[in-house]
């Protein structure tokens, strides 16, 4: 199979004007999916094209557009709206391979600029259509990624503790407080321009302690990793 990859990118160019491909032409072309190659010949894309006799070019040598456009896909898809920066750099913990949160701007100097690229791209593909929905707007799914600065809080009651996000805290925490049977005390909050992303964060972390609904049993451990962030 390594040799017959290295075979591959080596026809591939040479029918592309010796330019080779990409991740996603590669597997668009051959079938070879990704999960054969990476972490079993090659750790990343640009190695296998090294061994085949090429240098990287203008995105390999450090990601391939059609890799990153495919991993922001998933995001998009992930978070059903357009993701922040913060829910990138959420989403890429944890998940092999998927690029840091800069990588998404940096090769196009803006976001702007980036999401005219990806949308460009998306409009040449197939099976991508609740994609550029999401670009236009017009899907019923679609939620904004663009949030305003807030507050994402902890807040306990008993031997259980809330975590969720408000622009208000002072009004939110005495409706919380008038809607529980127990007094409830404000822990910590964490100033964000990304809401909804750090409470989504915040509630897979303690996903496993998840009580009911946004109320979880934490550690003492748990509460002082919160309550490290003032800003996040």
């Amino acid at each position: 199979m390594r040799q017959q990859i290295v075979d591959d990118i080596r026809k591939l160019a040479k029918a592309n004007d010796g330019k080779p491909p990409g991740v996603v032409a590669f597997e668009r072309a051959t079938g070879v999916r990704e999960a054969a190659w990476r972490g079993v010949y090659w750790a990343r894309w640009s190695d296998a094209l090294s061994e085949a006799g090429f240098k990287p070019n203008e995105w390999q040598g450090k990601l391939d557009a059609d890799y990153v456009f495919q991993k922001f896909i998933e995001a998009c898809r992930y978070y059903r709206h357009i993701p922040t920066g913060s829910e990138l750099q959420i989403f890429s913990r944890g998940r092999d391979g998927f690029p840091a949160a800069k990588s998404f701007y940096k090769r196009f100097g803006s976001k702007d600029a980036f999401l005219d690229k990806c949308r460009s791209w998306l409009l040449g593909q197939d099976s991508v259509a609740d994609v550029l929905a999401l670009f236009s707007g017009n899907s019923p799914i679609v939620q904004t990624g663009a949030s305003r600065e807030g507050l994402v809080y902890l807040i306990k009651s008993g031997a259980y503790y809330k975590v969720g996000r408000s622009d208000q805290l002072e009004r939110r925490v005495k409706e919380i407080r008038i809607a529980l049977p127990e007094a409830a005390v404000l822990v910590h909050s964490i100033r964000t321009d990304d809401p909804s992303g750090i409470e989504a964060y915040w509630h897979r972390r303690f996903s496993e302690k998840r009580a009911n609904g946004e109320w979880f049993k934490l550690s003492n451990a748990d509460v002082a990793a919160f309550k490290r962030r003032k800003f996040q």
